[in-house]
């Protein structure tokens, strides 16, 4: 049962994760639109660079941060494991 519940869990979160990035990627890339009617020249080049930039690193930190929760769920599975395999004996 609780196996269950904790893939149910994941798969929330890995659906949260995803349903996000789309949004992100049509909001950048409209804003990136819009800024190159605007803005020309070396500066603003640099300007949507850096933001590209912190986007991405944006991504990496959320699929960072999931990948250390299902490790979380991982070692707590094991931990549940080992104490049921020392109670059985």
């Amino acid at each position: 049962m609780k196996v269950f519940a904790r893939a149910t869990q994941l798969s929330h979160n890995l659906v949260g994760v995803w349903s996000r990035l789309p949004v992100q990627f049509r909001t950048s890339q409209s804003k990136m639109a819009d800024s190159e009617a605007t803005s020309t020249g070396t500066f603003a080049s640099f300007r949507k660079i850096g933001g590209i930039i912190a986007a991405v690193l944006q991504n990496r930190a959320d699929l960072l941060a999931v990948e250390l929760q299902e490790e979380k769920y991982r070692l707590v599975e094991v931990l549940i494991l080992v104490g049921i395999a020392l109670a059985l004996g």
